[in-house]
């Protein structure tokens, strides 16, 4: 999870490379530990989440078919709130 996690924040490198070269060592150091204790803490909801036997029961039967539709009306919503279809479509 940690490892999906750090790989999905690659596109970000033209924002963090000028927060992080403004920070000292030692904040950098704190960053790094904060952001790794909030995954660590994201997992455990998230493992507590799914082991609720309604929520488990639901998703070991449904998960399969409702994962995708989640994911893409993510990603359209991302899309949307973004602009990125304005961008697309009606670029000049």
């Amino acid at each position: 999870m940690a490892t999906v996690t750090f790989a999905n924040r690659g596109n970000h490198i033209g924002l963090y490379i000028p927060y992080f070269s403004s920070k000292s060592f030692g904040e950098i150091i704190m960053i790094i530990v904060i952001f790794l204790c909030l995954v660590a803490l994201w997992c455990y909801i998230g493992a507590l989440f799914v082991r609720h036997p309604f929520i488990a029961k639901g998703l070991e039967s449904y998960g399969h078919i409702v994962a995708p539709f989640v994911l893409i009306s993510l990603g359209i919503y991302i899309l949307v709130e973004n602009g990125t279809f304005n961008l697309i479509f009606f670029f000049n």
